[in-house]
């Protein structure tokens, strides 16, 4: 005796996710900005090309660390309290807003945010121009 299961929607579901998955890269390598994905602790959990030649961190360097450590003292407060805003009272919260941030060299840039929550997660897109 024995059971024999059609696989063949499975793996149509799994080649569909598998193409989803490479276009989303794609599409974040080839924005031309820089750009993060933060969880809400504001962990860096992705960041593309762009934002490494931006800040002159690595890969290595930058994913895995809270983001708020590359915010100028003077932005902080403004940068966080928007980070809160944003899941509190998502409409209050301004989705652009300008900061200053700190590169690997310890230069402040000036910096305009452009951030926003991904749907039916915590964690927030975060463009850098």
């Amino acid at each position: 005796m024995g059971n024999v299961i059609d696989i063949t929607e499975l793996k149509r579901l799994e080649m569909l996710i598998q193409e989803s998955q490479a276009k989303y890269r794609a599409i974040f390598e080839a924005t031309g900005t820089a750009t993060l994905i933060v969880e809400e602790d504001t962990t860096i959990i992705m960041a593309n090309k762009e934002c490494f030649l931006v800040s002159g961190y690595s890969s290595e360097e930058l994913i895995g660390t809270k983001w708020t450590n590359y915010v100028a003292p003077e932005s902080l407060e403004i940068m966080l309290k928007c980070h809160k805003l944003r899941r509190e009272e998502p409409g209050k919260a301004p989705r652009k807003y300008e900061v200053k941030l700190v590169n690997k060299n310890g230069e402040i840039r000036d910096a305009i945010l452009d951030v926003g929550v991904i749907p039916d997660t915590k964690q927030s897109s975060v463009s850098i121009v």
